[in-house]
């Protein structure tokens, strides 16, 4: 993939994992049989930032709108907060979260990722 931030390239590994997320996409309804964007239009063209966050606010509203009942609201939660967590969940893992990142100054992702609180379970 190249990001599209300082058009780096970087070479992921497929997964088993992956892979069926990536064959189940295809088979979705309105789907395009191969895939160039993991974002993307209906079309199958790239999806822009403002195409993704509208979506990703109609799925914050979906999901609120299921969850009224319980009386629980997702509020404040954005799209790059899943950055935020898969580099959180790499550390976890025994990765390398600097490597994961892929800054090209450790020093971003340790400053903005790597310095919050962790949040903490009493003992009982």
């Amino acid at each position: 993939l190249q990001r599209a931030k300082g058009g780096q390239r970087e070479l992921w590994e497929w997964t088993p994992e992956l892979r069926a997320i990536i064959e189940e996409a295809k088979t979705l309804r309105g789907a395009v049989r191969s895939l160039r964007y993991v974002f993307c239009t209906r079309k199958g063209g790239q999806l822009t930032e403002w195409g993704l966050q509208s979506l990703w606010r109609a799925t914050l509203r979906r999901a609120n709108r299921q969850l009224a009942d319980a009386g629980v609201a997702i509020a404040g939660l954005t799209f790059h907060d899943l950055r935020s967590k898969a580099i959180d969940d790499a550390a976890e893992r025994g990765r390398d979260p600097v490597a994961f990142a892929s800054h090209s100054d450790g020093k971003v992702t340790r400053r903005h990722y790597l310095r919050r609180a962790k949040r903490q379970t009493p003992l009982e």
